[in-house]
């Protein structure tokens, strides 16, 4: 990747570009066609940043990075010829409103419910018994010898695949198959209070195409990405969101208080898209007159997060912390202290299971419940 830095601006407006990282295609709202996203988009911060060199741990070697004022490093891919004109908020005459203020909207950002008495181990959903016939399964599902809830696709020009071949070692995971996963785990886990809720990463993308467009707001207007997503989460106490920005995929987790909310951010690459993520949540979270039970004040938490140790496990990561906090929530419980993530070694051939067996298999393996 090529960092390189405009020598005709003054104001130092970022793009990340994310093409070493994991993820997979996106499914588009209204569409069963799965694309790739491509590169990061150009989205613009609103205050100059300072150059500092810093170790890029995809690349392995010394790279030139963009740090803002907390210290948050993010990569710079910059095209002369694509690059928009700087958006200077106070250099067009327009008042920062209030809810661009990043000063934390609620005072107590932490869980609602304590952590103390969660169970210290993972979820045993993704920790179960492998036979050598389950492994065997598991790899015959990986090269589509057996079938599972996701039919088999033609593999993209990009080169990864959509269906269950993406759950080969070394493999992206698609957004089909973690949709189909959290999907059918909400099901299986909270079925009958509906106390649990999750979004498709269709929405995710759809809202974050909006904010290509408009990349400072103020967004006056409510998009349909936003109503809708709005109205899940009006319907739950917590409501999960798989999100894929320039091929990586975190999570977003919306604690709904009733007349507050928190969105709480989980990272596995945590220099990465911060700052996208971020905005992306205030837009996910933007109050407008009529919204109904909405929470009217939202506050924004970057929770600590396992680091991902190569390219290619960020949606591993993402399903696993969904799974380990939904999981945790309907059981009683808020999340440990330091969120763990299942064995990593066998987590793809379990998935590959999960995905063909039907949920009274799940109960037969690990009991009807999560905890």
């Amino acid at each position: 990747m090529e960092v390189r830095q405009n020598p005709k601006r003054h104001n130092s407006n970022t793009a990340l570009g994310l093409e070493g990282s994991a993820g997979a295609g996106v499914q588009r709202a209204g569409s069963k066609r799965f694309v790739a996203p491509s590169a990061l988009p150009d989205l613009p911060d609103a205050a100059p940043r300072r150059r500092k060199p810093s170790y890029n741990v995809e690349e392995g070697k010394a790279e030139e990075v963009e740090r803002d004022a907390n210290g948050d490093v993010e990569m710079i891919a910059f095209d002369p010829h694509s690059r928009p004109p700087a958006l200077d908020m106070e250099e067009e005459g327009m008042e920062l409103m209030g809810w661009q203020e990043d000063t934390g909207a609620i005072d107590e950002a932490a869980w609602i419910i304590p952590t103390g008495l969660s169970p210290p181990y993972t979820i045993p959903l993704l920790n179960f018994r492998l036979s050598k016939r389950d492994m065997r399964m598991g790899q015959e599902i990986c090269t589509l010898l057996i079938p599972c809830d996701i039919p088999a696709a033609e593999i993209p020009p990009d080169g990864r695949p959509v269906d269950a071949r993406c759950l080969r070692p070394g493999g992206w995971l698609s957004s089909c198959v973690i949709d189909r996963l959290l999907e059918k785990f909400v099901t299986w886990a909270d079925g009958p209070t509906g106390l649990l809720g999750v979004v498709s990463s269709a929405e995710s993308y759809a809202l974050y195409l909006h904010l290509q467009e408009h990349p400072l707001g103020p967004w006056p207007r409510q998009c349909p990405a936003q109503r809708r997503l709005q109205g899940y989460i009006t319907q739950h106490k917590i409501t999960l969101l798989p999100v894929c920005v320039g091929g990586h995929w975190a999570t977003f987790i919306f604690e709904n208080r009733g007349t507050t909310g928190v969105v709480h951010i989980y990272n596995s690459i945590n220099t990465y898209g911060r700052s996208v993520l971020h905005r992306l949540a205030r837009l996910a979270t933007r109050h407008y007159a009529g919204a109904g039970g909405f929470p009217v004040t939202w506050a924004i938490q970057h929770e600590a997060c396992p680091q991902q140790e190569n390219s290619y496990d960020c949606g591993l990561f993402a399903l696993a912390v969904s799974m380990e906090i939904g999981g945790r929530f309907v059981s009683g419980y808020g999340p440990p202290p330091i969120l763990q993530i299942p064995d990593l070694r066998h987590l793809r051939i379990r998935l590959a299971i999960l995905l063909t067996e039907s949920l009274a298999d799940w109960t037969h393996r690990v009991g009807p419940s999560c905890f």
